[in-house]
């Protein structure tokens, strides 16, 4: 584990370029999704560092679309929730468009 070594930011990058698919051809998918998730709920715990609130972006991003774990919406929506709060606007505008298509039992609003 990098960040038990104090390398967060390593950690962090690891997992980006896992979620991102860089250099990772060579892997099946479901083994790429599982460690990038790994690596990146391993910084979204951490709050000393800036990224944090990406991170948990990226978790929400991957329980969303069921990449490597199966699919589920309401964990998405309370990562995007904890991401908001550690400053990730990307993740409110992803609430937001839960919640306009109906995501996580919600009815859409009509006009």
């Amino acid at each position: 584990m990098l960040n038990a070594l104090g390398f967060d930011v390593a950690t962090f990058n690891a997992g980006w370029m896992y979620a991102t698919l860089r250099g990772t051809e060579h892997l099946p998918p479901s083994v790429v999704d599982r460690r990038a998730l790994t690596l990146l709920e391993q910084v979204a715990n951490i709050s000393e560092i800036q990224t944090v609130g990406q991170a948990t972006h990226m978790c929400g991003e991957i329980y969303e679309q069921g990449r490597g774990v199966p699919a589920d919406l309401h964990r998405a929506r309370e990562l995007y929730m904890q991401a908001v709060v550690r400053g990730s606007t990307a993740s409110a505008w992803q609430l937001a468009r839960l919640h306009d298509t109906g995501g996580c039992g919600r009815p859409s609003s009509t006009l």
